[in-house]
């Protein structure tokens, strides 16, 4: 059979309007593409906020814990290459002239302490409802042992949702007298030596 100019007609008109609907389609997928798009935008920037105050606060903490030992640093997040760098100076004062980014030139002690700091500052950035620390006090002598103790358990009372965990081959009870940390504060597990045949 013949097509009829009517059946053209229709034909068209079913057409243009299905071209119409595939229109507003495309119309809406763009429109979502663009609030989607918008939003990771939003995201992304809240993200280097965050990330911003997040490392301004790290650097402060570090900053406050070291300066217990009149130490002095800072701290300089790369975000982009993913990179932390630490610089301290063994004394406060010095800390524009004898700053350092190599911990192994420290002493043991300040090394130790240098990296407690670190670590001390870095924990505000992870959720976590239990904190551990191993051998922590290597290499300090009993005054950076003392300081560091005294310095965690007041950590630890400003958090007292969470639970602590320090494993240490030391015996800190007369350190926790001398830090000032009642015995209360702690429960220690005391494991027994290790015999070797």
């Amino acid at each position: 059979g013949e097509t009829t100019y009517a059946a053209l007609l229709q034909a068209q008109r079913d057409a243009e309007r299905a071209m119409a609907e595939h229109e507003e389609q495309i119309t809406a997928v763009k429109a979502t593409a663009k609030v989607v798009e918008d939003s990771v935008q939003e995201r992304y920037k809240f993200h280097r906020r965050f990330l911003k105050a997040q490392g301004v606060q790290a650097v402060s903490d570090f900053q406050m814990h070291l300066s217990r030992r009149s130490m002095g640093g800072s701290l300089r997040f790369d975000h982009k290459e993913d990179v932390l760098e630490a610089q301290v100076a063994p004394r406060a004062g010095d800390a524009a002239a004898r700053s350092t980014t190599a911990l192994r030139s420290l002493s043991g002690g300040e090394q130790a302490f240098s990296t407690l700091s670190l670590v001390l500052a870095m924990w505000q950035l992870s959720a976590t409802p239990m904190r551990a620390l191993d051998e922590f006090d290597k290499n300090m002598d009993s005054s950076f042992q003392a300081a560091s103790l005294k310095l965690l358990f007041e950590i630890f009372r400003q958090q007292p949702g969470r639970q602590f965990l320090i494993l240490t081959p030391l015996d800190y009870s007369s350190l926790f007298r001398e830090a000032g940390v009642d015995e209360r504060d702690a429960v220690i597990h005391r494991m027994p030596d290790v015999v070797r045949h």
